[in-house]
């Protein structure tokens, strides 16, 4: 449900001036990683909107970003999954489309399929 960033994209970023040490923990759910702390009033342009964010920073070997339930409800957003867009403000606000799909996710669903992958 928190919003996180990868420790590497926040340095890649230049945020760490931002960085509160005093949230330091373990984050644990379907895997588990150090959080090195929170950073916090992180300005983010979303459509022509810009925002300020907050995010839990992890510890992990890549670059990764994640907006989640925490800052959505934050800003009233609503998913429209039919136009792909994540609506800010509620149904009248700020429309921001998603990012498309990395292909390599697109080509390993795909080739799921084509193994007869079934969930069950």
């Amino acid at each position: 449900q928190s919003s996180v960033i990868s420790g590497q994209l926040m340095r890649k970023l230049g945020l760490e001036s931002k960085l509160n040490k005093r949230m330091q923990g373990v984050a644990q759910g379907v895997g588990k990683a150090n959080i090195l702390g929170l950073v916090e009033h992180c300005p983010a342009q979303l459509g022509h909107v810009e925002f300020l964010l907050y995010f839990l920073v992890l510890d992990v070997p890549h670059d990764m970003i994640i907006m989640g339930i925490d800052q959505m409800r934050r800003f009233k957003c609503v998913i429209d999954l039919e136009h792909d867009k994540l609506i800010f403000g509620g149904k009248d606000g700020v429309e921001v489309s998603f990012l498309p799909p990395e292909p390599q996710w697109v080509n390993a669903r795909n080739q799921a399929a084509s193994d007869n992958c079934a969930i069950s």
